[in-house]
């Protein structure tokens, strides 16, 4: 189970743009992101989870505009409790 540690959430939106590029602040594997967003299908607003799939370190980011090319990992309505979700579990989910 990946680890949520308070920390700079800068490097890890910057990934977003340059998933190859992207380094781990944690453990310096390169091209390692994930993410996922879960939210109101509607609205298009919720969270956004980053992490490494290398050391599961992982970051998450309250309020985004959720963009209307990207899929939802689960909406609201269906999300399970993410005490209990791996990561991995994330990384292979289907859109909604």
């Amino acid at each position: 189970m990946a680890v949520i540690r308070s920390q700079s959430r800068n490097p890890w939106l910057r990934g977003l743009g340059d998933r190859g590029g992207f380094q781990c602040p944690v453990c310096d594997t390169k091209g390692a992101l994930e993410h996922a967003y879960v939210g109101d299908l509607q609205a298009r607003v919720g969270f956004l989870l980053l992490w490494c799939s290398h050391c599961s370190t992982a970051v998450n980011v309250s309020r985004v505009l959720i963009p209307e090319q990207e899929k939802l990992a689960y909406s609201f309505e269906s999300a399970p409790s993410f005490r209990h979700l791996r990561l991995r579990e994330l990384a292979e989910f289907e859109e909604l």
